[in-house]
């Protein structure tokens, strides 16, 4: 996987937040979302699921908490 497709893939991902929870942003609600989706990527080890799924979300977290500060 190469580093546009990822990109790709954490816009999408961005997108489809927003439209799930456009008015959450708020830092202590990020760093929840953030916690929770660090312990799916923990929970996609154990159990040889879609690691890169959950690692997509984390970065999509992100980048709305970077997003959030401007």
């Amino acid at each position: 996987m190469n580093r546009t497709e990822i990109f790709r893939m954490i816009g999408t991902e961005r997108q489809r937040q927003e439209e799930i929870h456009p008015n959450e942003h708020s830092e202590p609600h990020l760093l929840a979302v953030l916690v929770e989706e660090v312990g799916e990527v923990a929970k996609a080890l154990q159990e040889n699921s879609n690691i890169t799924e959950e690692l997509i979300h984390v970065a999509a977290v992100a980048v709305r908490w970077l997003e959030s500060r401007e």
